[in-house]
C-alpha cells in the first residue's frame, strides 16, 4: 500500500479506541471514548476540500448530538437534545458563506 496507512489503536483498560485511515489524501479518523460516553467521527476528504465532522456527546443528564457539514463553502448545523424528559431540541442552520 504506496501512499495508504492505517492506524488502529485500542486501550482496553481505558475503554479508548483510535482508529485511524488515510487513503491517497482522504483522512478517515474515528475515536470512540466509551468511558467519557464520547463519540467523535470525522472525515476530510481532500478532493473537494469538503469536511464532515459529526460529534455525539452523550453526558449523564442528557445525550446531545452535534452534527456539522461543510460543503464547498455551505456549511449545515444540526443539533439535537434528548434530556430526562425525553424532549427534543432541533436546530437546523445553514449558511451560503
Amino acid at each position: 500500500m504506496d501512499t495508504k496507512m492505517f492506524l488502529t489503536q485500542t486501550n482496553m483498560a481505558a475503554n479508548v479506541f483510535l482508529t485511524q485511515t488515510n487513503m491517497d489524501a482522504k483522512m478517515f479518523l474515528t475515536q470512540t471514548n466509551m468511558a467519557a460516553n464520547v463519540f467523535l467521527t470525522q472525515t476530510n476528504m481532500d478532493a473537494n476540500a469538503n469536511m464532515f465532522l459529526t460529534q455525539t456527546n452523550m453526558d449523564a443528564n442528557a445525550n446531545m448530538f452535534l452534527i456539522q457539514t461543510n460543503m464547498d463553502a455551505n456549511v449545515f448545523l444540526t443539533k439535537q437534545t434528548w434530556n430526562d424528559k425525553q424532549t427534543t431540541q432541533y436546530e437546523h442552520l445553514y449558511s451560503p458563506y
